[in-house]
């Protein structure tokens, strides 16, 4: 069976982690990125993030980095080859240039992208809840607008992620991609 990676790509709170968390209920296995920046309430290191330091974060081998919103963010290759030794179908959080760059690292591996997408009034609402400072909120939703719009059009696949979707609508959606 061939190896087939989806990169779930959307601008801050469209909810890539929910649909993430959908998929993983359906025995697609997470990619875990590392990051710089702190835990947020509820997250767990290795589960969510590698939560890594500066230092740390530099002396991994990875596929893709991005620097985003003052912190670091990247995708090791330890964590796909690890991923791929036990599962052939595998999910990661990550941005269009994530996207492009395990396309190109796994030219073998079937690499799809799928734009996730919500109002900016969802958006505010769920990064609020989960705990980012309203001088946050403002500054992701100020970079997105610059860098989302754009990057929609070249994705494979768009899921519409506002409010009144559910576990199950966002299941349908994946079988069929």
């Amino acid at each position: 069976m061939r190896k087939t990676i989806y990169c779930l790509i959307g601008p801050s709170g469209s909810g890539k982690t929910f649909i993430g968390a959908a998929m993983k209920k359906k025995g697609f296995e997470e990619i875990v990125s590392h990051t710089t920046r702190n835990k947020r309430i509820g997250e767990e290191d290795g589960l969510d993030y590698h939560f890594v330091s500066q230092k740390d974060f530099f002396q991994t081998k990875m596929i893709e980095k991005n620097f985003y919103s003052g912190e670091w963010y990247g995708t090791s290759y330890e964590e796909v080859e690890n991923g791929f030794a036990s599962h052939d179908t595998l999910y990661q959080v990550t941005t269009f240039s994530g996207f492009e760059a395990l396309k190109h690292t796994f030219p073998d591996a079937r690499v799809v992208s799928v734009y996730i997408f919500a109002s900016q009034e969802t958006r505010e609402k769920r990064m609020s809840i989960r705990g980012d400072s309203l001088s946050n909120i403002q500054k992701r939703i100020a970079v997105d607008k610059d860098y989302w719009d754009s990057t929609k059009e070249k994705c494979d696949y768009v899921i519409n992620n506002d409010e009144d979707v559910s576990v199950e609508k966002i299941s349908q959606k994946l079988k069929n991609i």
